[in-house]
């Protein structure tokens, strides 16, 4: 999955497609690819649990994840690598 450009103007499409009502041609390829471990909540997607977040909203999701005043993200790079890739 993470070989993908996820744009944000793409997740509309994947949404249809994951849920039966959009053609294979008319998706993005990685929505496609990985339609079993993809799920729909509303109006975001998980992958086998995971929230997907669009290349263009990462630093933000980021920044209010490490600055939250109740988060358990370290500041450490690698702490917080391995803590933020189960999420």
């Amino acid at each position: 999955m993470n070989r993908y450009t996820l744009l944000k103007k793409d997740f509309p499409a994947a949404i249809k497609y994951v849920k039966g009502e959009a053609k294979k041609g008319d998706s993005p390829n990685w929505a496609v690819k990985f339609k079993d471990d993809i799920s729909v909540h509303g109006r975001t997607l998980r992958f086998k649990g995971m929230a997907i977040i669009p290349e263009s909203e990462v630093d933000t999701y980021l920044r209010k994840i490490l600055m939250d005043p109740a988060g358990d993200v370290p500041f450490s790079r690698d702490a917080a690598f391995h803590l933020l890739k189960k999420r």
